[in-house]
């Protein structure tokens, strides 16, 4: 059934929040050096993942949704993903990890405020195909855990002691590969509508 109101700005803050929180782990496990460094030409610094993830964050909510004026809009060609290949980006001009974490906190703190506020109405109800059933906002959370991914694969090639722990996963559920019937409005991370399910991590001290 698809939520409104109340229960899907609870939905998309769970959603947004919990994104964050790997993002996080993700990103203040290590230190600067690692944070900057391109550990395979295959992969973004993490930093640039960083503040990719606000970058597209503010532009498809603030901007788009909200209909903000851009925070930064001279960080923008830095930030796309179609303009700048993996191999370039440790050579552009990327914020650095302090600034890229509070741009960071500013855009998502705005969200926040712009989602107490956002009516979810679609095409059918008079608004638009990206507030329909919150979509835009589900679209941002599904990429910051995309991202998430991408920077767990980047732990994982990195050179030097590992700095985050996870149990080991549990059998694989027999019927893995059958995938959920779809359903209007299924964009949810996690919970019952997905067959994965996020580890959970722990910071382990550096050395």
């Amino acid at each position: 059934m698809t939520q409104t109101g109340h229960a899907l700005r609870e939905t998309i803050a769970r959603e947004l929040t919990g994104a964050r929180q790997r993002t996080a782990l993700l990103t203040d496990s290590v230190d600067e050096d690692d944070l900057v460094r391109q550990h395979s030409p295959l992969m973004s610094p993490l930093v640039w993942d960083l503040a990719h993830i606000a970058n597209q964050e503010e532009l498809w909510l603030l901007r788009e949704v909200g209909g903000r004026e851009p925070l930064h809009p001279e960080i923008d060609p830095l930030y796309d993903a179609f303009e700048h290949p993996r191999c370039e980006r440790p050579t552009l001009p990327l914020l650095a990890p302090a600034e890229a974490r509070a741009y960071g906190h500013e855009v998502r703190g705005r969200v926040l405020d712009l989602l107490e506020r956002t009516r979810f109405s679609g095409p059918e109800d008079g608004g638009t195909r990206l507030l329909g059933d919150g979509f835009a906002f589900g679209m941002i959370a599904q990429h910051e855990v995309q991202h998430d991914e991408t920077m767990l694969i980047t732990h994982q090639i990195r050179a030097g002691a590992p700095v985050l722990a996870a149990a080991a996963p549990g059998p694989v559920p027999a019927d893995a590969l059958r995938l959920p019937s779809p359903s209007r409005g299924r964009w949810t991370t996690s919970g019952p509508r997905t067959r994965w399910t996020w580890p959970r991590f722990s910071s382990t001290p550096r050395r």
